[in-house]
Parts: C-alpha cells; sequence; structure tokens
C-alpha cells in the first residue's frame, strides 16, 4: 500500500509538471489520467487503492486550507462578508437539503437521513481549480476574493452537515437543535483554537532568527492546529483558516529570509498535494462501481443525472438570487458595486468539486450502530464520483472559455483606482467624524479655526480622491506626478539608511508608474527613467548595507521601470560630469540639452525587451549623435566599478543591475 502512494505521489508530480509544460488544466490531466489508468485491466494495485479519509481531512486538508489562509487578504474577506458568507454557509445547506430530497426520490436504497449525507457530502465546491483558472486568465479581484473566501469556508459548513447527518443516519439519537447546538460549538470552538493558536505561532516565529526553524513550524503548524481544534469538538477547519488569516496579515513580522523561503516551500506543497489529490479523484473509478453489482444500469445512470442537474442547478439558481435581489435594499445598493453579468455567471458556473467529497464519501461507515449495512452507501459514493469527476470535467473544460466569451475579466486597473479612491474617501470621512465627535464632548482644546482647517482638509482629501481618476477610468497625470515624488523620495531614503521596506516600496511604485507609462506625458516617463538610474546607482554603491533579499526586490524594480523610458541607466566609463543628463528618450529629444559625448567614446545602456529593434535615441548635444548597436549579452549580472564609498554619486560611475536586453553603443561623430 505504501509503495503504491508514493508511486502515485511521484506519477502525480511528473504529470502535473507535464501539464504546466504544455500550459494545459492540471486538475483535468490528472483526472483524466486516472480516469484512464482506472480503466486499465490488470491495474488494480493501484487504481484499487480507496481514498483513505483521514489521509485527506487530516494530511491533504490543512496545508491547503493554509497556503490559501496566507495569499488571502483579510481586509477584502472582510469587505465581502455578505457575498461570501452567502456561498459558504447559505450554499453548501441549500445544496444539501436539495439534493437530499432529489436522492431520496430517485435512489431506493437510500433513507432520508442518508440522503441527506449525501447532500452534504456533495455540497462543498473545490475552488481551487476555479481560483487557478481564474488567477490565470484574469479574473477581476473581488470575483476571486469570493472564490477563495467560499473555498476557505464552505468546507466547515458540509464536514459539520455531514456530521449531523451521519448521525441520524447510523441511528444516533440527534434532533434538529441537537444539530444546531453541533453547528454553534463546531464554529464557535474552531475560531476560538484558530485565533489562540495562530497568535502563538506567529509570536514563536516573530521571535526567531533561523529562517529554516521559521519556515519548519510555519509546516507543521496547520496538522497541530487542525487535530487539536477537532478533538475539542470544534471545526477544524475553521481553526486552520482563521489562523492562516493571522499568519498572512503578520507576515512582514517575520524576517525577509523567511518569507522569501516560506513562499517556494508553500507553492511546492500545493502543487505536490493538489497534483495527487486529482489524481486519486481520478483512480477511485473501480471503487465507486465495486459495490453496484445487481443495481440496475437505468435506474443509477438516472439518478445520477438527477443529481448532477441538481447540484449544477442550486447554484446556479442561488448566485443569481443573491447577486441581485439583495440590491433591492437602499443600503446594500449604496455600498456594494452592482453586479457584472459575466462576472456573476462565472461565479455560478464554478462549482467544481474536489478530494473533499470523495474522503467524505469513503469515510461513511459499512455499518449502522444496530450492526444493519448503512443504506446505500455504494450508491452514494458512486453519485459522489459522478458529481465530482462529471463537475471537474464540464466546469473545467468550460469555464475558459466561458470567461472570455462573457467579459469575465473586467478592467483591474480601473477597479483598483476604484477601491483606493473609496478607501481614501472612508479614512478621510472617518477622520472628520472623529473630530466632531471630539468637538461634541468637550475632551479637546481644539479651537474653532483650528477645526474648520482639519475639515477642510479632509474636504480635499475625500474630493481628491475621486478628481485624481479621470473619464477613462485611469489615473490623472498629477496623481501619478504624486506617486512619483514618493518614489524619489524612497530612493534618497535608501541612500540614506538601506533597508528592504524601502526597496520594496520602490519595486511597488516603479511597478505602478510603469502601468500608468502609456497615459502619462513624455516628460513623466524621463522622470521616470532619471528615477531608475539614480535607484539603480544607489542600491548598487551601498549594496553592502543592503539585507541579502535587496537586489532580487531591486531587479523586480528595475525590470519595471526600465520599460518606461527606452534608455533607463547608463554606465559612464569615461566620468561624466552630471550623468542624470547625459540619456534622454526619442520621445523627448533635446530634453537634457548641453551633454556632450566624445568621440568613438563607449557607454553601456539597459535596455527593455524588445527595445533593440526600436533602436533609442541617445540625446546629447547639437547634433544628435549617431549611434551603432551592438549586442553584448543576454542575462542578469551586476557589475560593479570598485567606487569610493564616500564618492558623490553625480560625479561617480554608475553600477548597473542588468536585469534585460543589454547592448553596447558606439558613439560617432555627427
Amino acid at each position: 500500500m505504501s509503495a503504491s502512494l508514493l508511486a502515485i505521489l511521484v506519477t502525480s508530480v511528473l504529470l502535473a509538471a507535464v501539464a504546466r509544460r504544455y500550459d494545459l488544466s492540471s486538475p483535468l490531466f490528472l483526472v483524466v489520467a486516472g480516469l484512464t489508468v482506472g480503466l486499465i485491466p490488470g491495474a488494480d494495485h493501484i487504481s484499487g487503492i480507496e481514498l483513505d479519509p483521514d489521509l485527506v481531512l487530516y494530511v491533504l486538508l490543512p496545508p491547503l486550507l493554509w497556503s490559501a489562509g496566507l495569499e488571502s487578504s483579510y481586509v477584502s474577506l472582510r469587505a465581502n462578508t455578505r457575498s461570501i458568507g452567502l456561498l459558504a454557509i447559505g450554499l453548501p445547506l441549500a445544496t444539501t437539503v436539495a439534493v437530499g430530497f432529489v436522492a431520496y426520490r430517485t435512489v431506493p436504497e437510500l433513507t432520508l437521513a442518508a440522503a441527506f449525507v449525501l447532500g452534504a457530502i456533495v455540497a462543498p465546491p473545490d475552488a481551487v481549480s476555479a481560483s487557478a483558472v481564474g488567477r490565470k486568465l484574469g479574473l477581476p479581484r473581488r470575483t476571486m476574493t469570493l472564490l477563495s473566501g467560499e473555498s476557505l469556508l464552505n468546507d466547515a459548513t458540509a464536514l459539520t452537515a455531514y456530521k449531523v447527518a451521519l448521525a441520524a443516519a447510523i441511528g444516533a439519537s440527534t434532533s434538529l437543535r441537537a444539530g444546531l447546538e453541533t453547528f454553534l460549538v463546531a464554529a464557535v470552538a474552531g475560531v476560538l483554537v484558530g485565533f489562540v493558536l495562530g497568535k502563538i505561532v506567529v509570536f514563536i516565529r516573530s521571535r526567531l532568527d533561523d529562517p529554516l526553524a521559521e519556515s519548519a513550524i510555519g509546516l507543521v503548524a496547520p496538522f497541530l492546529i487542525y487535530l487539536v481544534a477537532e478533538q475539542v469538538e470544534g471545526s477544524g477547519v475553521l481553526a486552520v483558516v482563521v489562523a492562516a488569516l493571522i499568519a498572512g496579515q503578520r507576515h512582514s513580522r517575520a524576517g525577509y529570509a523567511a518569507r522569501l523561503q516560506d513562499r517556494a516551500v508553500w507553492k511546492a506543497v500545493q502543487l505536490v498535494l493538489e497534483s495527487f489529490a486529482f489524481l486519486m479523484i481520478g483512480l477511485q473509478l473501480p471503487a465507486a462501481v465495486e459495490g453496484l453489482k445487481g443495481t440496475s444500469a437505468a435506474l443509477i445512470v438516472a439518478s445520477a443525472l438527477a443529481v448532477f442537474a441538481t447540484v449544477i442547478a442550486v447554484r446556479i439558481a442561488w448566485v443569481y438570487a443573491f447577486a441581485y435581489l439583495p440590491r433591492l435594499v437602499r443600503r446594500i445598493r449604496s455600498t456594494e458595486p452592482p453586479p457584472v453579468p459575466g462576472q456573476v455567471f462565472v461565479v455560478s458556473w464554478a462549482g467544481m468539486r474536489g478530494v473533499v467529497s470523495l474522503a467524505a464519501a469513503f469515510g461513511v461507515p459499512l455499518t449502522t450502530l444496530s450492526g444493519q449495512l448503512f443504506p446505500g452507501r455504494p450508491q452514494l459514493i458512486f453519485l459522489t464520483f459522478v458529481v465530482v469527476v462529471g463537475t471537474l470535467l464540464l466546469h473545467g473544460l468550460t469555464l475558459p472559455w466561458l470567461i472570455r466569451r462573457l467579459d469575465g475579466q473586467g478592467d483591474q486597473q480601473r477597479a483598483d483606482l476604484l477601491a483606493a479612491a473609496a478607501a481614501q474617501d472612508r479614512a478621510a470621512q472617518a477622520a472628520a467624524d472623529r473630530l466632531d465627535e471630539l468637538l461634541s464632548d468637550g475632551s479637546t482644546d481644539v479651537d474653532d479655526r483650528a477645526a474648520d482647517v482639519l475639515r477642510a482638509w479632509n474636504h480635499r482629501r475625500r474630493q481628491t480622491a475621486w478628481e485624481r481618476i479621470d473619464d477613462e477610468g485611469v489615473e490623472s497625470p498629477m496623481a501619478t506626478f504624486r506617486e512619483l515624488r514618493c518614489a524619489r523620495c524612497c530612493t534618497d531614503w535608501i541612500w540614506k539608511r538601506p533597508c528592504s521596506i524601502a526597496v520594496e516600496l520602490l519595486a511597488e511604485l516603479g511597478h505602478r508608474l510603469h502601468q500608468r507609462g502609456h497615459h502619462t506625458m513624455g516628460g513623466l516617463q524621463v522622470a521616470v527613467g532619471e528615477l531608475g538610474q539614480r535607484a539603480v546607482g544607489v542600491l548598487g554603491q551601498r549594496s553592502e548595507e543592503l539585507p541579502r533579499d535587496a537586489f532580487t526586490v531591486l531587479g523586480n524594480a528595475q525590470q519595471h521601470l526600465a520599460p518606461v523610458t527606452r534608455v533607463a541607466v547608463a554606465q559612464h566609463v569615461a566620468g561624466f560630469e552630471h550623468p542624470l543628463d547625459q540619456v534622454g528618450d526619442r520621445r523627448t529629444r533635446g530634453a537634457h540639452p548641453g551633454a556632450q559625448f566624445a568621440r568613438g567614446q563607449r557607454i553601456t545602456v539597459v535596455l527593455a525587451d524588445g527595445d533593440m529593434q526600436q533602436r533609442p535615441e541617445i540625446v546629447g548635444g547639437e547634433p544628435v549623435a549617431r549611434r551603432e548597436l551592438v549586442p553584448d549579452l543576454v542575462g542578469c549580472r551586476r557589475q560593479r566599478p570598485d567606487v569610493a564609498r564616500d564618492q558623490p554619486f553625480q560625479r561617480s560611475a554608475v553600477p548597473v543591475w542588468h536585469v534585460t536586453t543589454i547592448a553596447k553603443i558606439k558613439l560617432i561623430n555627427g
């Protein structure tokens, strides 16, 4: 058994690598591969392995939930609490009830309690696959937040409903009140355990100086949290999710080396576990049909189609109903953005089931407490297998096409700008309300003139939040200039006191400025180019004082800054008087007058990928120098000429961080 599981694990990783290499959907590819192996005669030693529920619930599920929770934004989840609650709590319960009644009517072997067990099993969608497709195709951030939030919490709802229905099916004394108490205890205990242990994990990791030990604690934390929560009758899923959100919010307290290491480790763990899970789904075909001997084929097919259609129909009806009906309330209509039809359908169609459903099905006991066989267990396992594989194939094959067809991708840049403006507006309003509160109760000695100034300032902040966005939904040039000034301050900050925080902020600002570069005027692009030149030079000279990961971030910063201008950074081997005045842009010829180049002089410039064909202008004096492009190398390396530490930046050779295509330009007489 152990050798077979190891072979499945290795095979799943290799197949996932093949799928990634040829840009295929890994879940679909692995499920189809598992189904193919299950149909091969004589492969019973592999395809005959029944999925162990404990393997899924205690080994696969905790790290996957932890990884997803670390990547989730608590702020985004809180802003969409109502929608996520309806999807993660209301929808699984509605699916449980609807599927239970349909299965009870179509499958004679199932009792009503056993039918509700089936409904709870197939209720939770596995949004991991939908999220992966959405990230690849660029779904709007709010849609991704809804899918991610649903996938984090719906397992807790469905598994708790599963426990209640299973207790009734095996003959344990239960009632509606007992079921509600089970839900309440599981939710409260899970949240408390996750909150306490999450705080403890963050505290321990923040006190360590060993990145390896920090990562090791992060790896074992989800297993411990899940186990403790289950031991106290709480929801292990909720406990892991709450702890992961706390750890994600406090992730900056960990060392930079641990953060970089954690990101790579968890991505690898997620790939391995997801690949194993999807391959195991396909391999369950023989186990799913094993107990159906003597069952009417027509009846079981009709039952499977009825349950499958119910699962899809309930989700579509639920999503559409609660996307539009709540907007009849004025408060919701004024605080939430209007639903986009294409994105609403994408959410309603992203109902792929996963390995948790199969694990719950195989976890149904063989007998009841009275010693009788569990009613309809073979049919229950087969119907679960049909729903899981059917939704993976149907939704997985059609979801990418539907996202493109229905324009479900949206304008992410405009959405981000609107979200930032709304946040600034709310912050200014909160400040104004707090000022009025302090003035009304007399707890502050601020005079009326100062209060009027503060009110005017807050009013300007609220107006500026929306005025910075133009009619086309992009940020205005004035707002971009403000970010440019902020980036320059970051560069000066790094020059005075190197630190990784300033480097990361500079990289983010550079990326945002680059994204909006084509909307702004040429002078701004030249200014951004100068900023990139100065940043690279400053960081190059102060490299020994920077943390180890600073140059990784610097590479990203320069990669984003360089394409805004055609020539971003120059290494002046002849020692120019003012390096910032030696490089210009083709669209702003003459922006740097007075620069003189010697005949035959060589300088090295960093060009963005593809700019070799565009041949940027090197703006000097009059006449403009002709240039001769000679490809030098393609790669990523750093050159540091020997420069005195205290030598002024303006008079020193500028070290270059090569991140894109490198070319030599030979200046000849005009």
